[in-house]
């Protein structure tokens, strides 16, 4: 279309009657300042058809609807950054009936950042009467790092130095909780928070020296190794993060890819003794997007706890050019599969598991 972008539209009729329609419209700007990417949608869906019936009308956290619009979009400055990371932005609106649904913001264009949700139907679940959710963060490199939420018992938090050397105290909730120093090498950071008759000893090392300049950073963002051991009174961790891809330039035609392996074993009292894994590979070619998403998790105890491993598997493709989702999203919980399995072909509707 005239702003760079794709227009979709899919008509599915019966007897002569709209069962339901699908429209996409898409616009895209890419330059050497920025890139921005728009998505507009709308369906609508006739209550006498069959996608309305089996799924739409069943929704158990979401609310049913005829008529339902959103657009979507994403930002990324490619001339500023925020310490390392370029500035973006990421915002929505779902419209449902005429009404509004959801409502999404997520920022480090500004100061403070911004994370602002209003979504009834979903935090509603989480907190009876809960229809938004606001976090703000205040960042003063080296100075201080301030959180502020709109939630009930975690207002925020509030990290600073004293000024006595490395000596930093953090308040939770307006009240300060824990102080304590620490020490950064050019690979290491490592700490000791006492709280009452409760102890932390986290150490976190890594690839490389820390940035000093915008190649430094680049490399480091690139390719690392982290590794997270955290020894207390009542809690322990051991954790690797480890990653490599290549540099993206938000051209979607041109080869990129990238892998990332997360594995964390601990003990905590709220999970007991638990352990996660999680690896990940993508890869963009041809305006084809490639991703496969794998991992374990156990937990003894609490609401996660499982008699065998959980089991996550998402493999899937993006046709750009097509508009069109491949693949198959899965989780196994108990050994009972909950999973979405998109055939080829845009419109086709997805074969939907739950509990076999």
């Amino acid at each position: 279309n005239a702003k760079n972008g794709r227009d979709v539209s899919l008509l599915v009729k019966k007897g002569g009657v709209q069962m339901f329609k699908v429209t996409w419209s898409t616009e895209k700007v890419n330059n050497a300042n920025e890139f921005k990417f728009i998505l507009h949608d709308k369906l609508e869906v006739n209550p006498e058809s069959i996608l309305f019936k089996n799924i739409i009308s069943q929704y158990k956290f979401l609310t049913p609807f005829n008529t339902r619009s959103g657009e979507f979009e994403f930002y990324v400055s490619k001339a500023d950054k925020n310490v390392v990371l370029n500035k973006f932005y990421a915002k929505g609106k779902v419209m449902k009936d005429g009404n509004k649904a959801l409502e999404l913001l997520m920022t480090t264009n500004e100061q403070p950042y911004k994370f602002e949700l209003f979504a009834p139907a979903l935090l509603g679940n989480v907190k009876p009467g809960m229809t938004e959710a606001k976090i703000s963060v205040a960042h003063n490199p080296g100075q201080s790092l301030e959180m502020k939420t709109n939630f009930q018992k975690f207002t925020g938090f509030k990290i600073y130095k004293t000024g006595s050397g490395n000596e930093r105290k953090v308040e939770v909730n307006g009240k300060e909780l824990v102080m304590g120093d620490y020490t950064l090498t050019d690979n290491s950071f490592s700490t000791k928070l006492t709280v009452g008759a409760d102890y932390l000893e986290p150490k976190i090392t890594w690839e490389g020296k820390l940035p000093q300049n915008k190649a430094e950073a680049e490399a480091f963002l690139l390719k690392n190794n982290i590794v997270v051991k955290v020894a207390g009174f009542k809690r322990i961790l051991d954790l690797s993060l480890n990653w490599k891809m290549t540099k993206p330039d938000f051209n979607f035609g041109t080869p990129e890819n990238g892998k990332i392996s997360l594995n964390a074993v601990g003990h905590n009292p709220r999970w007991g003794d638990y352990s996660l894994s999680r690896d990940a590979t993508w890869k963009v070619e041809n305006k084809v997007i490639e991703v496969h998403w794998t991992g374990l998790a156990q937990f003894a105890q609490g609401r996660l706890a499982t008699a065998t491993p959980i089991e996550t598997a998402f493999n899937f493709k993006i046709l750009l050019d097509k508009a069109d989702l491949i693949g198959k999203f899965m989780k196994k919980v108990n050994g009972k599969e909950y999973s979405l399995d998109f055939p080829e072909g845009s419109g086709v509707m997805p074969k939907i598991v739950m509990g076999q």
